[in-house]
């Protein structure tokens, strides 16, 4: 007969080094926060999507610490098929749907304002919305089944929704920074002070597409290669606090981003 599964029989340990990781990502975010509250100059709305962003992303490291401390401390050598996780599991899936669509949201906007590009805006606000409807659809599943079954339907019959969410995550974050490449080029003229502009395109760029895409990329192969002690998982826990830490640093690296008063143009890669 098959011994029963316990919950230190699932691999925790890369869970456990995703949520410090979230746990340390979360602290530089309210850092981040904090300075931006304190110098921003943002109209209002952007301000309270900011305050939302940061209490999401502050409930969703609190979700992945329970269900941490459920899983190793309170139901520790419990058999699993018997164990009942708190509602943090399914919360911390909606939550972490909530801020991956709310951040790539604020760059939809900011990338329509900057270039007027309607179809890439489109594009990706489709795919941003299915992205959602995925963390929804993962949220359910946890709600639904257990830890070990959930994952196992993850592993095996609804592997195309691990795939296609963070596939999607990575098209969008990567569109994004190569429509304002476009939008730069296709403006550029001979004026010296536009070479500014492309200095602050590198910026932009790394600070909103390369961390995160690269970031998604790396949950995919995971999930694809080493999927059975759940690495991929760990990886995604903190991933969802590098979305809002990178969109408040973008906003607190405009600061850095001014012209010099001599307008001459200038990009010290120390800032990036």
């Amino acid at each position: 007969m098959e011994t029963p599964h316990s919950a230190g029989s699932i691999s925790l340990g890369t869970v456990e080094v995703g949520v410090m990781f979230a746990l340390l990502t979360h602290g530089v975010l309210t850092l981040q926060a904090y300075d931006y509250f304190r110098r921003c100059t943002d109209p209002i709305t952007m301000r309270l999507v900011i305050s939302l962003i940061w209490a999401a992303s502050s409930v969703h490291v609190a979700c992945a610490s329970w269900l941490l401390y459920s899983a190793t401390i309170t139901n520790h050598g419990v058999p699993i098929d018997s164990i009942k996780y708190p509602l943090a599991l399914p919360a911390g899936s909606a939550l972490g749907a909530v801020i991956h669509c709310s951040v790539q949201g604020v760059y939809i906007y900011r990338m329509f304002r900057f270039g007027h590009g309607w179809s890439v805006a489109l594009l990706c606000s489709v795919l941003t919305a299915y992205e959602f409807g995925v963390g929804m659809a993962f949220s359910v599943i946890e709600a639904r089944y257990n830890w070990e079954a959930a994952l196992g339907r993850f592993e095996d019959a609804w592997a195309f929704l691990v795939y296609s969410f963070f596939g999607a995550a990575a098209v969008v974050d990567v569109a994004i920074a190569v429509s304002v490449t476009y939008y730069l080029r296709r403006g550029r003229n001979q004026v010296e002070r536009t070479s500014f502009l492309i200095d602050r395109l590198v910026v932009w760029t790394i600070q909103t597409g390369a961390i995160t895409s690269i970031t998604a990329i790396t949950v995919i192969i995971l999930f694809a290669v080493h999927r059975e002690n759940n690495a991929w998982l760990g990886v995604y826990t903190f991933l969802t606090n590098l979305y809002p830490l990178a969109l408040i640093a973008l906003l607190n690296g405009r600061e850095h981003l001014k012209p010099p008063k001599d307008g001459a143009p200038r990009i010290d890669p120390q800032q990036l």
